[in-house]
């Protein structure tokens, strides 16, 4: 994204050619500015897990490495983009580990301008995208207060307040459909994530069918993190900081409401994570 604070750079591919394909067990999403980065470094912290942080969503699914003026434009970058990810899952199964990756909604929204070039679009991108090609997957979306996801964005990534707004307003169409998906669905707050750590982490493990491990506390501290995100421990001053003008608060006060943030507070009206189904393991079984 244009603006946007460069991520580490992707880690090198690993030798080998006879590596077998898998599936990646898990997809960490969110807007950017909004948590992702740190809820895959806790989740990378555990010694069964790797995390991906945006690998392939420069390349795939923001179309950079993927010639234009193809019909499907959308179902070439999602496509190209799954087959290497599931090198990497195959990869890292071989070594013991249960490999998933982290984008944001700032791909997402790339998908959106390529769904719309399709000679048949269609339409709707985030059925397309959870529903189908991700299907098989665990998703964990974390969800940051817009006024304070907005401010950041306008601080580091160099967009408009109106740009911001629009932007975190994208992650809370996420939000609001895959309440409804029909798949393995974990949905968390980015405030609650700072506020009990453990609490939110351990459901996100047993879908995997892994137990928490102290370790994964630890990923505040993690190398994969750019310096400037890494912290000792849990910073909740960033649940805090929701200084948002007041002109952009008007533009999202209705997502804040129905997102249960309180007007005028940094925390959510109601907190925890929901899980959807409860007590299936992260397949693509229905509920």
């Amino acid at each position: 994204m244009p603006g946007d604070p460069a991520e580490p750079p992707e880690a090198p591919e690993r030798p080998g050619l006879a590596l077998p394909l898998a599936t990646p067990r898990f997809h960490v999403v969110g807007a950017g500015r909004g948590g992702t980065s740190l809820l895959a470094a806790l989740l990378d912290a555990h010694p069964a897990l790797e995390v991906g942080f945006e690998r392939h969503a420069v390349s795939c699914l923001m179309g950079e490495a993927i010639a234009p003026g193809g019909p499907q434009p959308l179902h070439q970058r999602l496509s190209t983009y799954l087959h290497a990810c599931r090198g990497d899952a195959g990869a890292a199964a071989a070594e013991g580990r249960i490999w998933g990756n982290k984008i944001t909604t700032e791909q997402v929204y790339a998908l959106e301008a390529a769904r719309q070039q399709e000679s048949a679009p269609p339409p709707d991108l985030l059925d397309v995208l959870f529903n189908g090609y991700l299907k098989d997957q665990l998703i964990v979306f974390v969800l940051r207060d817009g006024r304070s996801c907005a401010l950041s964005k306008m601080r580091r990534a160099g967009l408009t307040l109106a740009e911001a707004c629009e932007r975190w307003q994208l992650s809370v169409r996420c939000w609001e459909f895959l309440q409804r998906r029909p798949f393995p669905t974990i949905c968390l707050r980015f405030e609650d994530l700072l506020a009990r750590p453990q609490e939110l982490l351990t459901p996100i493990c047993a879908q995997l069918g892994l137990a928490f491990d102290p370790a994964m506390l630890a990923g505040t501290g993690s190398e994969r993190l750019l310096p400037e995100y890494r912290r000792d421990g849990f910073d909740l001053s960033r649940a805090t900081d929701i200084d948002l003008p007041a002109e952009g608060v008007a533009l999202i006060a209705d997502d804040l409401r129905r997102c249960g943030y309180a007007d005028g507070a940094g925390a959510a009206a109601t907190s925890g994570a929901t899980i959807r189904p409860e007590s299936s393991p992260a397949t693509s079984a229905a509920e």
